[in-house]
């Protein structure tokens, strides 16, 4: 079955109309007025399945997480509103701390994140039925075949001078750091695959898809890399808003959660009910 044959199946119309009283019951009107203008903003690194293409350009098709999003905004009536824009994280921070903020929203930000401090989740909460995050996601080590990795779960075989690279100001650093590891900055996911590749680093840190994904697509980089188990985390993944735009425009920003949960429901084994937050 598609996803979007799941996405219109009975199970998930039911969770619609529980929303829909759920939206009325907290306060946060299943019609609330589309803003003026949203900029929705994605990382320029590929992550596929989620995210695919490079740089400022969205591929076609363009990942799940872009989808969703569209898909999102056109049941909320604002498709027409919104503006999507891929850049790196740098520009990002720097452009959601300006006073006023020039992004509202940012898709695909990991639980724990560095980023985190400077933007507004809706409540973490991982119970099921208030659990509104996006996705759960594997975060795994990569190495070289030939370079005799070794990693049980709680110990990484590093030698002198030996690094993980990793994705600098993310969850993936952070993790790294949290386990002592030495690391070795990349500005992109598909730089710090090449560090691994090209020997300058030991291993690679990363979200799992994005490497499975490059390893099924080509043979080659198969045969030269190998996955270690077991996953070295599993966080949460979340579309999240600047500080601003949730003062401004709070009943479209809460709603705007509840539609990205909907859609993140089509990889998940047991969908959440996705509740709106409770009124503050």
């Amino acid at each position: 079955m598609s996803i979007w044959a799941y996405l219109e199946g009975a199970g998930v119309q039911l969770l619609r109309m529980v929303l829909l009283s759920g939206l009325m019951l907290f306060g946060v009107a299943a019609t609330a007025a589309c803003p003026e203008r949203i900029r929705v903003v994605f990382t320029d690194s590929s992550y596929e399945p989620l995210i695919a293409g490079r740089d400022s350009h969205f591929a076609e098709p363009p990942g799940l997480l872009v989808s969703w999003t569209r898909q999102a905004l056109q049941r909320m009536g604002c498709l027409e509103r919104a503006e999507l824009l891929r850049q790196p994280q740098v520009r990002t921070r720097r452009l959601i701390t300006e006073k006023p903020a020039r992004v509202d929203l940012v898709v695909g930000v990991f639980e724990g994140s560095p980023f985190s401090p400077l933007v507004e989740f809706p409540p973490i909460d991982h119970r099921p039925e208030r659990d509104l995050s996006v996705g759960e996601l594997d975060i795994a080590l990569y190495a070289r075949r030939d370079s005799d990795p070794a990693w049980d779960g709680r110990t990484l075989r590093l030698g002198p001078g030996q690094t993980v690279g990793a994705l600098r100001d993310t969850v993936f650093g952070a993790i790294a750091e949290a386990h002592g590891w030495p690391t070795t900055d990349a500005l992109t996911t598909e730089n710090a695959l090449q560090m691994l590749l090209a020997r300058r680093t030991s291993y690679l840190l990363t979200y799992a898809g994005f490497a499975d994904a490059r390893m099924r697509a080509d043979g080659q980089l198969a045969a030269q890399l190998v996955k270690l188990a077991p996953p070295v985390d599993r966080r949460r993944l979340y579309a999240v808003a600047s500080h601003d735009f949730v003062r401004a425009e709070p009943a479209f920003v809460k709603r705007f959660w509840v539609e990205m949960c909907l859609q993140g429901n089509a990889l998940r084994d047991a969908p959440l009910k996705c509740l709106p937050p409770p009124a503050t």
